[in-house]
């Protein structure tokens, strides 16, 4: 019963997102699920630094990787960079994410590469 406990956020969450897509289309409803996905990132972040049971689990790389399907340039590379400092996530197939090909020309993701000890 406990697994189920975080299923009515989950919920909430499906709904704000079928009203995103019912007022603004797929963009409207891939940024909805972007910004839910971050939000329930930082709440699981603070959860888990208070000590208290985490109702899911989103890693930064994932958030990256939403707001990557959107094209958001500056919150992707915040969550790109956030994801180098979760010793537990596996970053290797960021190099290659098509939902990152944007950036692939950007110097701060070439260096976000870099500093992830990616060969160039």
């Amino acid at each position: 019963m406990a697994a189920l406990a975080h299923l009515p956020s989950l919920l909430r969450n499906q709904e704000e997102i079928a009203a995103a897509y019912a007022k603004s289309g797929l963009p409207g409803a891939q940024r909805k699920d972007a910004q839910l996905t971050d939000r329930g990132y930082e709440a699981n972040r603070q959860e888990q630094e208070s000590g208290a049971p985490a109702e899911g689990s989103y890693s930064a790389s994932y958030v990256a990787l939403k707001y990557g399907l959107l094209k958001d340039r500056e919150k992707t590379l915040h969550w790109l960079n956030q994801a180098c400092h979760e010793p537990t996530v596996d970053l290797t197939d960021l190099k290659s994410a098509p939902e990152l090909d944007f950036l692939r020309s950007d110097p701060r993701f070439q260096d976000l590469l870099r500093r992830m000890n990616f060969p160039p």
